[in-house]
């Protein structure tokens, strides 16, 4: 019924299969969801594979003020669409993108989850793999890293799993790891909006990967020109779920 409201206790589905050995992009460019903390009423899920065995790349229900990216690691998606039977939105909007095969991508979802190529199966040897994660400005990228099994080496020497500070891998790295063990502390939390998550692999030995989730950590540090002008906007804005939150921006003005 799209852009009119949904029908209360809908339950459908959309599986997107492209030619073998692509990936998918998909765009969400318009959102309105009942919202809820924790998404418990009506809710958007995407899958990266034809199931819902497949990882969720992402779960949605706050008003999106933005267009919304999320890539598979192969060529299939799954999206689903619930909702109960009280309040209801417009729905949603989005569009997909075949692109060319290989791990990696882009995600801009407030929240969700990545993970490596084949996951849970092991990632193949050669595996050089970037993930650009970008939450909205004046906000923070946090990630979580809930499973690992990278090739163990001294230095990691040979296959390894690092996070960066930025835009890409040449960004400041807070993290190199590698080995069967979550790194210690299993959370990193970027400077900025933007993070990079990047596996690199040998052809050697490889494991089963690595699975994570994001979030939009609240707060940042913002540096403020002599003409600057702008918006703080808090989590979910314009939703009013802001339970259990603690936000501080702390902004930086020249003297004078």
């Amino acid at each position: 019924n799209y852009p009119n409201a949904y029908p209360i206790n809908t339950d459908c589905e959309w599986h997107i299969r492209t030619a073998p050995g692509t990936k998918i992009q998909i765009t969400i460019h318009d959102f309105d969801l009942e919202s809820s903390g924790n998404c418990i009423f009506d809710v958007l899920r995407v899958y990266g594979g034809k199931d819902m065995t497949s990882p969720v790349l992402t779960t949605l229900c706050h008003e999106q003020t933005r267009p919304t990216v999320v890539t598979t690691q192969g060529n299939t998606a799954l999206l689903m669409l619930k909702s109960d039977q009280s309040v209801r939105g417009k729905g949603f909007n989005a569009s997909y993108t075949t692109i060319p095969g290989g791990c990696g991508g882009l995600f801009t979802a407030p929240h969700g989850s990545i993970h490596s190529p084949n996951y849970p199966q092991h990632y193949d040897i050669h595996s050089d793999c970037v993930w650009t994660i970008r939450v909205d400005a004046l906000h923070v990228v946090e990630i979580n890293f809930t499973d690992f099994d990278v090739e163990p080496s001294v230095n990691c020497s040979y296959d390894y799993l690092s996070v960066h500070d930025g835009e890409d891998e040449e960004a400041p790295a807070l993290l190199q790891h590698c080995g069967n063990s979550l790194p210690s502390p299993s959370l990193v939390r970027a400077s900025s909006n933007v993070l990079t998550v990047r596996l690199k692999a040998d052809g050697s030995s490889n494991g089963r990967g690595f699975q994570a989730d994001y979030n939009t950590g609240c707060g940042a540090s913002v540096e403020v020109g002599m003409e600057d002008f702008g918006q703080l906007v808090s989590p979910h804005y314009p939703s009013r779920d802001t339970s259990r939150i603690n936000c501080s921006w702390h902004l930086h003005a020249p003297t004078g």
